[in-house]
């Protein structure tokens, strides 16, 4: 009798979880990537106007070659 009512809280679990991480799991994606994008743009502002010449973007390109995809 245990192991039925195991395997049906197993069941049950797992489907709760599937339900959660279904509903969850695009908005920890959105979330982690904007994270991501923030911290991207805060560090490319962090360097010297040489070190960005030297990989090729300009300061006023920063905000749109992180936000808009160019650059991840």
């Amino acid at each position: 009798m245990s192991s039925i009512t195991f395997d049906y809280n197993t069941h049950v679990f797992g489907s709760l979880a599937r339900v959660f991480t279904g509903a969850f799991g695009g908005m920890t994606h959105s979330v982690r990537d904007y994270l991501a994008r923030r911290d991207s743009e805060r560090r490319l502002r962090a360097l010297d106007d040489r070190l960005l010449a030297d990989i090729g973007i300009n300061r006023c390109d920063i905000h749109d070659m992180v936000w808009k995809g160019s650059l991840r």
